[in-house]
């Protein structure tokens, strides 16, 4: 078969990512469109001056989660206050903790698991933020952490 660059959504199944990454490798083969594999990863980046400000951002991306809807985000206050069901916490939590969150430090750091696990010649980052003015510091931030 002919191949073409490719795009995960490690946002939505980080749990797919590594192993779908190595089998497109593995089965590529050039064609007019690329010559050599290429891997796109999008992730979720929520950068903050502190690992708390930047949970209490990501807080309304885990309650939809929870929520199984693409559905407007709540705002962080009421987010907060949401309660996500037993059954889905687990869920939440681990793909939670597989995006890139927290401040410059810790998303740099995640930046680059990601890429060392993945091989990912790109990353497109996706910043899940209910306010703009947060979401624009964001990625300002998250520029930093890819410097």
């Amino acid at each position: 078969g002919r191949a073409l660059p490719i795009a995960l959504a490690h946002h939505i199944r980080p749990e797919a990512t590594i192993t779908t990454a190595a089998r497109y490798r593995e089965l590529f083969t050039p064609s007019r469109w690329a010559d050599q594999p290429y891997v796109m990863v999008a992730i979720e980046t929520v950068v903050a001056d502190t690992e708390a400000e930047a949970a209490r951002l990501a807080r309304p991306t885990d309650v939809a989660r929870s929520q199984q809807t693409s559905s407007a985000l709540l705002p962080p206050e009421e987010a907060t206050v949401h309660e996500i069901p037993e059954a889905d916490r687990g869920y939440v939590a681990a793909t939670g903790a597989e995006q890139a969150r927290g401040t410059v430090e810790t998303v740099r750091r995640r930046f680059a698991e990601i890429v060392e696990r993945t091989g990912a010649d790109e990353l497109m980052l996706y910043a899940s933020v209910y306010d703009a003015d947060a979401r624009i510091r964001c990625y300002e931030l998250a520029a930093k952490a890819a410097e």
